[in-house]
């Protein structure tokens, strides 16, 4: 036994690793303030990952008043996270987006962004909010409302 005593600090190693090299994540909130629901739908890869990677799977329909909250971790590694969605109400369409960059700006030093955007189509009105931001862990909370 006593001659197998690294595997135990390679497996630390491994651990570590693997912590070190989490993405943040980041918990959604779609809000719908109009008087239809609406739908969700993938015009794109970043849509179609960011649903694969969302817990729990977000609602395909969200009714009038109604808001729904799912967290997504797309993996992408310890410097970046998004996610990004697009919602229809009759013509009005909404491109979500939320992304970390843990942008490198000298040796060893870093400064966290959080970015947010929407984009309306057809005459919707589209917001996108971040509500909070976690300094340690990078984590977030964006708050995405269409109209």
């Amino acid at each position: 036994m006593a001659k197998y005593w690294w595997r135990g600090i390679i497996a630390a190693l491994f651990l570590q690793t693997a912590y070190a090299e989490a993405s943040p994540v980041v918990t959604v909130t779609v809000k719908n303030l109009g008087a239809s629901p609406i739908i969700q739908d993938s015009i794109n890869n970043n849509h179609r990952y960011t649903l694969m990677n969302a817990h729990p799977t977000p609602k395909v329909q969200i009714h009038p008043k109604e808001e729904d909250t799912f967290v997504v971790d797309n993996n992408v590694g310890e410097g970046a996270n998004y996610a990004e969605l697009h919602y229809t109400m009759g013509t009005k369409t909404c491109n979500f987006r939320s992304l970390f960059v843990n942008k490198m700006v000298g040796y060893k030093t870093y400064i966290p962004q959080w970015f947010k955007f929407a984009t309306p189509q057809g005459g919707a009105r589209c917001t996108a909010d971040i509500i909070s931001a976690n300094s340690k862990d990078h984590s977030w909370h964006v708050v995405f409302t269409m109209k």
